[in-house]
Order: C-alpha cells, then sequence, then structure tokens
C-alpha cells in the first residue's frame, strides 16, 4: 500500500523532461505524416522503456506537445503497478472472441467521443481521465452503438474499404478543428494474438496526421509484437506489396554515478533517448 501511494506521488509530480517529451512527438508527427496506407503496414510505433523510468507518465504529458491522448491500460488486475488496468475498455482489448471489426468499433467509438467534446483542451481531456472514469464510461457507451453499426462476419479484407468509411467521418470532424490524437495501449504484451488484430484494424485510418497509436512494453517482446509482419496472416493477401512497419522508439535511462547533485535537487538521472 505504502508503494502504490509513493507512486501515485510521483505521478502527480511533473518529472517529464521537456527534451524527451519533444523529441518522442517529433518522432510520432514524422510516422503520422508518412502513413499512406501502402507504403507502412499500419499507424502504430511502439516505445520500450524499462519498467519504473516514467513511460506511461511520459505519454500522459504527451498533451503538452498537442496531443489529445487516449489511454488503456492492459495491466493484470494482480499487479503492483500504476496506472492501473483500464477497465472494460482492456477487457475489450483483451477479449478471446474479438476481431478486427471489433477494435475498428472501439477506435471509432474513441474519435466519436473525443468529437463530443469540440471545446475540451488537450489538457482537460487528459485530465478528466486521470479523475475518474466518466470518459471511459462515455466510450463504452457509444461503442455499444458503433458495434452494431461496424462489426461484420465479413473477412477483415472484404470489410477494409467499409471500416475505412466510418474512421473517415470521425478524422475529417477532428481535423476541421486540428486536433491530433495519440492511442496508447500500455502493458501491451498482455494482448497477445489480439494484438495483430489490432494492428490490423489501424490500416482503416486514412491518410493524414491526425491519429497515431503507440504500444507500451518494458522489454524488446512489445518491438518485436510490432514488427513480426511474417507471423501475420493478413500480410500473406499482400505478397506483392512490401510494407514497412514504424521503428520502435528506445527509451534508455541512464544514471552519472560521477555527477555532483545540484543545490536542492536529489535527482542525478537523465533521460536519453535512442530510436
Amino acid at each position: 500500500m505504502q508503494d502504490m501511494e509513493a507512486a501515485k506521488r510521483a505521478w502527480r509530480s511533473n518529472i517529464v523532461s521537456e527534451k524527451v517529451l519533444n523529441l518522442v512527438a517529433d518522432q510520432l508527427k514524422d510516422f503520422a505524416s508518412q502513413w499512406d496506407g501502402h507504403q507502412w503496414y499500419a499507424l502504430l510505433t511502439a516505445l520500450v522503456q524499462s519498467s519504473g523510468w516514467g513511460k506511461s507518465r511520459l505519454i500522459f504529458q504527451m498533451w503538452r506537445m498537442g496531443f489529445y491522448v487516449v489511454y488503456i491500460s492492459c495491466m493484470k488486475e494482480s499487479q503492483s503497478g500504476f496506472p492501473r488496468r483500464t477497465g472494460e475498455l482492456a477487457d475489450i482489448m483483451q477479449g478471446p472472441k474479438y476481431t478486427e471489426s471489433t477494435f475498428v468499433a472501439l477506435v471509432v467509438s474513441i474519435l466519436a467521443v473525443l468529437n463530443q467534446h469540440p471545446g475540451m483542451a488537450c489538457e482537460e481531456w487528459m485530465a478528466a481521465q486521470e479523475k475518474d472514469d466518466a470518459i471511459q464510461h462515455e466510450i463504452l457507451a457509444v461503442f455499444q452503438t458503433k458495434s452494431i453499426e461496424v462489426i461484420t462476419d465479413k473477412p477483415y479484407f472484404a470489410a477494409e474499404e467499409d471500416h475505412k468509411k466510418f474512421c473517415q467521418v470521425e478524422i475529417d470532424k477532428l481535423k476541421q478543428r486540428g486536433a491530433r490524437v495519440l492511442l496508447c495501449v500500455d502493458e501491451a504484451g498482455e494482448l497477445g494474438d489480439n494484438f495483430l488484430k489490432f494492428r490490423r484494424s489501424l490500416r482503416s485510418m486514412p491518410r493524414g496526421d491526425s491519429f497515431f497509436g503507440i504500444v507500451l512494453g518494458t522489454d524488446r517482446k512489445v518491438a518485436d509484437l510490432a514488427a513480426a509482419q511474417e507471423d501475420d496472416l493478413s500480410a500473406c493477401a499482400r505478397l506483392a506489396t512490401h510494407f514497412n512497419v514504424f521503428h520502435p522508439i528506445y527509451l534508455i535511462g541512464k544514471s552519472d554515478i560521477f555527477a555532483q547533485v545540484g543545490a536542492g535537487s536529489s535527482d542525478i538521472t537523465n533521460p536519453c533517448n535512442a530510436i
């Protein structure tokens, strides 16, 4: 319990380096600007960093870089990390019988809820998610409706054009207000086979830099998930086309044991970004 309270206090402090925020934000914007649905496989990258170094906090702070962050944590209930598991949204991400259509419906629902709050600034949107589950409940309510419209028994490729139309409607609204959305799935290693379905669903997003996805993890496994094209059966239907995947972002924390601690400071660690 004491460890959890300490984690909460650390979470509330503004500890994310502006330099690191800018580095990650610039990389994500560059990735998003390259998305065309042809050269690149999906609007998704991975951020890899050791546990406890602040990768989740960094993503929460991306509102400072102009992103509307949507955060979903798939952490196991039995784990003691922070932030905690994102309830029913995580249940959808890990549902055993869900298909690509399910994840398209979820993404469309997220965008629709954001479009229902046109006057909400990036900071307010993030603060609302940190405060309680109200935003999550709004997304779940819209998801119930969108599921009926979007989810289909058709194979993914047969439904892909319909999926793109659903996404285009919400993305066009975001473009009108100049909003940029970052969908984050934390503890992505818990997704298992659903990761491939989730990644395929993001192929339905239209061109432009209004949306990007990122998964978080603590080791190479999550990066391998994002790059394992040869294990993804959806790629077999496009053998004539070579797809690239966006490189993972590695955040490597380092400490200088010879550094002098400045007056009034107890921090001698410096986050170093390697891409």
